[in-house]
């Protein structure tokens, strides 16, 4: 399984009038800060593309793309979620997949 995890968070702070967003991504943490809502979804909702593997690399079979999204409500203490598990911590969580798309090794079948 070949993966990437992208973490971003969207705060708002009513008192500077202002929404701020970081990203995590591997290792690199990035924060901007915005002042209009519109512009923080457009930007955390963008996502560049990005390369897992060479296809090359991987043995000739079906393979498919899986995209999950989830918004948490607050970030909650270890503690807290053990000893109150009934609290809901995630608002909502979507899942998709892409149709199975074939990759062929180099050499063989029909040559594409």
């Amino acid at each position: 399984v070949l993966g990437r995890k992208f973490t971003r968070t969207l705060k708002c702070d009513p008192v500077k009038k202002e929404y701020v967003a970081t990203s995590l991504e591997g290792n690199v943490l990035r924060e901007k800060r915005f002042s209009d809502c519109d512009s923080l979804l457009a930007w955390a909702l963008a996502v560049e593309d990005h390369t897992l593997t060479s296809i090359k690399e991987l043995a000739p079979a079906k393979y498919f793309v899986k995209v999950t999204a989830e918004s948490r409500l607050r970030k909650l203490p270890p503690v807290v979620g053990y000893l109150f598990f009934f609290i809901k911590a995630k608002e909502f969580r979507i899942s998709g997949k892409s149709s199975a798309f074939p990759v062929n090794s180099p050499g063989k079948g029909d040559g594409k």
